[in-house]
């Protein structure tokens, strides 16, 4: 009677082990809350469909969870994760597919039902229509220079081309949202033609509330930037968005895949 090793067998029965009715995404540990933000929006799609699916936490899940309650419901902790439950690893496009992986309908769904909380809200500007918001990112996009091969760009001259696209006309002020604002302050000096620039006070919180509080906004090929793009256009039909006609260079030729509709590009130099 011939016999079958374990180690033949443990795949069978896990594969057989893991047959409940919740799925987790198995996030990257050290997603940040730009990735994160598209991986709760596939939860929170799921669950409005009658799917139980889960986001397991990141190492930055804790920044966010007093801003955002709701993402405890729609996380998991790694230790939390039951033998029966089915893994799903992220995808290449990791959900960020306006149109494929979610609809306009699905994104102000989740961010009237699950983003707009009193700590969020609270960290808002009030709205002006006079005052031109540009996110420029930095960080470890060209302090990397594996990253920033295949993420860099050049932000002087694509700035140049966004402002034009907004219209500088009607503008008295610029709101800078930078995680090197020392690099701004040395290369953008230019802005102050604009009118006077003001720096956004330091945070991830203070960031993105500040993007979702423009009426006129330049993005930069950040999902970071992307959902602070996409809270303004929700909050307001009217709201300016210009983002760079590039994301990443090893992807569908640089071509971005979550620009919102509603918004307009230009070339990333």
């Amino acid at each position: 009677m011939s016999t079958w090793p374990i180690s033949s067998i443990r795949p069978v029965l896990a594969k057989q082990l893991r047959r409940g009715s919740r799925t987790v995404l198995l996030t990257p540990m050290t997603a940040r809350v730009g990735n994160l933000l598209y991986f709760w929006l596939r939860a929170h799609r799921e669950r409005e469909h009658g799917r139980d699916l889960k986001v397991r936490e990141s190492e930055h899940f804790g920044e966010w969870a007093t801003v955002w309650p709701e993402m405890v419901d729609l996380s998991v902790r790694r230790l939390d994760i039951g033998r029966t439950n089915r893994l799903l690893a992220v995808p290449p496009m990791h959900f960020q597919r306006f149109g494929t992986d979610f609809t306009r309908m699905d994104l102000e769904l989740f961010i009237r039902n699950c983003l707009l909380t009193d700590a969020f809200v609270a960290a808002m500007g009030e709205r002006d229509a006079t005052t031109l918001t540009i996110n420029v990112r930095r960080g470890d996009y060209y302090a990397d220079d594996e990253l920033r091969s295949v993420y860099g760009m050049d932000i002087g001259s694509y700035l140049h081309s966004a402002v034009d696209r907004i219209g500088a006309r009607d503008l008295r002020r610029v709101v800078v949202v930078s995680d090197d604002p020392a690099w701004c302050e040395a290369h953008l000096s230019w802005l102050r033609d604009v009118g006077p620039v003001q720096v956004a006070p330091v945070g991830p919180l203070h960031h993105l509330a500040t993007l979702a509080s423009a009426s006129n906004l330049v993005l930069s090929n950040s999902t970071f930037s992307y959902w602070g793009g996409y809270i303004a256009s929700t909050l307001d039909d009217g709201c300016r968005v210009v983002a760079p006609r590039f994301h990443v260079r090893d992807i569908d030729g640089g071509r971005p895949w979550q620009h919102h509709p509603s918004w307009t590009t230009a070339d990333a130099g």
